[in-house]
């Protein structure tokens, strides 16, 4: 986990944004398959989260 400190601030963001639906646990799943499928991807780690963050809020 360590080598992907990206993923804390993914999971935090939907955690501090009280996403507790089918919508956010969808968000997180494909989150995790995009980082661990794509981790040396040209996708900044920052913006995917705010994309993330607010389409699913």
């Amino acid at each position: 986990m360590s080598k992907y400190p990206y993923w804390k601030d993914i999971h935090l963001s939907i955690i501090t944004n009280q996403l507790a639906d089918s919508k956010s646990f969808l968000a997180l799943v494909l989150s995790s398959l995009l980082v661990f499928k794509y981790p040396e991807s040209s996708v900044p780690k920052a913006s995917m989260t705010m994309h993330l963050s607010l389409a699913f809020s």
